[in-house]
């Protein structure tokens, strides 16, 4: 196979890498010894037709169009059924948990207590296992699991090391950093999965130092799908002395979850985020854990139902860890609610959905793959499920189509709700862009609310400049002729969607897009809760809204769309509305940091009588950063993982000593670290490295951290003098 000639005369160099993807799938679905068709699992169809807003219908610029929700991997959406039955068996019953006497108190705990059980059992709980309803999502549990290894006391912070994998959410990396631990992440290997090798490595290092070790990596990622071998990792961490966590935040809806699948494979907490199942909205978080890991006494938030008594001069909680960590009256309906979409998701099997999602993936592999248009991120060949994030390219200039734009045409062209942004995964984000750490604090610094040069009341902020891709989901449950639109439209978008920016202009400051000519959405004819009419049915006020009971069909608005972009293109007018100096006063006079194709830039390329639209005389724009390619990431620097502590600036890419890098590190305004995955700083080669404990210890109990725990003030002073 030979290389694909774009239009513009050049050539695709992942074309060749893209067809033995396509290759290895077709060969993989031949391999298939059965057949998983949707009619033949009609609970998926009730799944569907049973969302509530299924069939809502949004007036756009473009006309009425049908709401087609693919942000499954940030909320879930409510189902009908699910919500009928809290309202006609659970509410008419509804009373406070915390009560213990009458008939509605009673039936409302035994629902609960039936929720938590149904969740054990589909995550294969033992009786070492508790399961802890808290806050809101996965967020909630990182903090409670946080305060029950006591990592939240600086001692403890002091001498653990979180080792994470390359695709983590910002909630299992923040909230390390900010507790003062050693955080360590693993890079990815040539296939994309979590470094298992260097993973080895860095548990040995730290077993012999003596640290206590634990492992935190999610089982999905949020932006690729990418999938995380649970169980080796799990037997490899516990081989080496570590605790291991998993966050199924992502995964949780679609992959099968154990705690206790083998001897050594068993898993010390899960953290999950159930709103994001399809019928999970208004669900808290939970943690699941091994009874061990709650050595503390006290719970992170006290109040009523956590203890036992409570007198005038003492008191003493409650000895059940599920009451005693669940302060406060709970989210009692969310908790039930929970319990149902696990109960669902259990009906329907995670071999069925593993197969649809499978099947949804090759699909659209099969498609974007021969669009030199559009760039997968992450590896095509990693076992993955169907979250897929990416980036637009305009081959003519070497730029990028903004990812915000291309949401939102989906959004107003196709009814298809996607997202854009960086999916809350940074320093994956990053990886995956190519971005490289100087150049990110070039860009940090148009993010910042002040910047040097600009007037104090002058604008300053530059969202627009900030690197993301678009992100969306084909939900298992969607039948074949939603999963071909939502795939024929990303594959339409990513080829023809720079052919619209002209209508179309944006904010600077902060990153948003909208129609220039009037009859966008306006915010103002949104419905508001003060709409609401409790003297008129309690129903809320919709004459703002639509009163379309229909839109167009699929195979209407594809067409459409098509002969859309086909018209811009051969008939072509510069419209008057088009302000060719918005972009200049904008954006920044550094041309090189405009990485996008800006409306003004689309205009030029379409009005253009003398070349063609995708012209080779135009000069190419050298990009700032470069996506990763699939076949050039077994090339990158095997040093590249990098483990940060509070406290310093520096990098492991920054290696040599008085360089301009590391001098500009050093001018950073917070004071972080980032050095290698061995706990030294590459510029002195000293060790970060507290004093010896026993490893059979790990974590310290009451009496231990009251025994030596020391002022934080003293403590953080000496840790710096020392590591300085």
């Amino acid at each position: 196979m030979y290389p694909k000639e774009l239009s513009n005369g050049q050539t695709n160099d992942s074309f060749t890498r893209r067809e033995g993807c396509l290759v290895t799938r077709f060969i993989q679905g031949c391999l298939r010894t059965q057949e998983y068709r949707y009619e033949d699992y009609p609970i998926l169809r009730t799944i569907q037709e049973n969302v509530i807003g299924n069939d809502l219908i949004v007036h756009g610029p473009y006309g009425p169009r049908k709401v087609v929700y693919c942000d499954y991997t940030a909320s879930g959406r409510c189902l009908a059924f699910i919500e009928d039955t809290i309202r006609q068996h659970v509410l008419p019953v509804y009373a406070n948990t915390h009560s213990s006497t009458g008939y509605n108190a009673i039936q409302t705990t035994k629902f609960r207590e039936d929720a938590r059980h149904i969740i054990k059992q589909c995550v294969n709980c033992g009786k070492n296992d508790v399961v802890i309803f808290t806050g809101s999502g996965s967020t909630s549990a990182f903090h409670k699991l946080a305060w029950a290894l006591k990592i939240n006391l600086l001692r403890v912070a002091e001498e653990t090391v979180v080792i994470v994998g390359p695709y983590e959410h910002h909630s299992n990396t923040l909230l390390w950093r900010e507790y003062g631990t050693q955080v360590v992440r693993i890079r990815d290997d040539d296939n994309g999965y979590v470094d298992i090798k260097q993973l080895e490595e860095v548990l040995k290092f730290w077993k012999e130092k003596r640290q206590h070790v634990l492992v935190v990596m999610s089982a999905c990622s949020n932006v690729t799908g990418i999938l995380t071998d649970t169980d080796t990792v799990a037997v490899l961490a516990h081989s080496h002395g570590a605790l291991v966590v998993f966050d199924y935040a992502s995964g949780g809806p679609y992959l099968k979850m154990d705690m206790n699948s083998s001897e050594k494979g068993y898993k010390d907490a899960i953290i999950l985020s159930p709103h994001k199942f399809v019928g999970g909205p208004g669900t808290p978080g939970i943690l699941f854990a091994k009874k061990w890991i709650f050595k503390n006494s006290v719970p992170d938030r006290t109040g009523g139902g956590t203890v036992l008594y409570v007198t005038k001069q003492t008191h003493s909680y409650s000895s059940n860890i599920e009451e005693r960590e669940e302060g406060g009256t709970p989210d009692i309906i969310g908790c039930i609610r929970a319990g149902l979409v696990f109960q669902l998701k259990q009906n329907v099997g995670t071999d069925i959905i593993h197969h649809r999602e499978e099947e949804s993936c090759q699909k659209a592999f099969n498609i974007w793959s021969v669009n030199p248009s559009i760039h997968i991120l992450g590896s095509q060949t990693a076992n993955r499920i169907p979250i897929f994030s990416f980036l637009t390219i305009h081959h003519a200039t070497g730029k990028l189509v903004h990812h915000n734009f291309i949401s939102l045409l989906l959004n107003e062209l196709f009814g298809i709700q996607a997202r854009s942004g960086c999916a809350c995964a940074g320093p994956y984000g990053q990886d995956l862009l190519g971005i490289s750490e100087p150049l990110a604090k070039k860009f940090i610094t148009y993010l910042q609310d002040k910047r040097p040069g600009y007037e104090k009341n002058g604008p300053t902020k530059m969202e627009i400049l900030k690197p993301g891709f678009t992100r969306l989901n084909l939900p298992y449950f969607y039948d074949d002729e939603h999963i071909n639109y939502i795939i024929q439209a990303v594959d339409m978008v990513t080829k023809h969607g720079w052919k619209l920016l002209p209508q179309y202009t944006f904010d600077g400051q902060s990153g948003t897009w909208h129609q220039r000519a009037e009859g966008h959405m306006d915010v103002n004819t949104l419905i508001r809760l003060r709409d609401l009419d409790f003297n008129n049915k309690r129903h809320l006020d919709f004459a703002k809204n639509s009163t379309v009971k229909k839109g167009p069909s699929f195979k209407e608005i594809l067409n459409k769309a098509q002969k859309m972009f086909k018209d811009t293109e051969t008939s072509f007018k510069t419209p008057n509305v088009s302000d060719t100096r918005f972009s200049r006063d904008t954006l920044p006079r550094e041309r090189h940091y405009r990485w996008f194709l800006t409306p003004e830039e689309a205009t030029k390329m379409l009005s253009s009588t003398d070349l063609p639209v995708l012209g080779l005389k135009k000069r190419r724009y050298k990009h700032p950063f470069k996506a990763v390619q699939e076949a050039v990431l077994g090339s990158r620097n095997i040093d590249s993982t990098e483990t940060f502590r509070k406290g310093h600036t520096t990098d492991r890419s920054e290696k040599s000593t008085g360089s301009k890098n590391s001098k500009d590190s050093n001018n950073n305004s917070e004071s972080d670290v980032f050095v290698n995955a061995y706990g030294t700083d590459d510029k002195k080669g000293t060790s970060f490295t507290n004093k010896q404990v026993t490893l059979k210890k790990r974590f310290y109990s009451d009496s231990d951290v009251l025994n030596n725990f020391e002022p934080r003030s003293v403590r953080h002073s000496s840790r710096v003098k020392k590591d300085l």
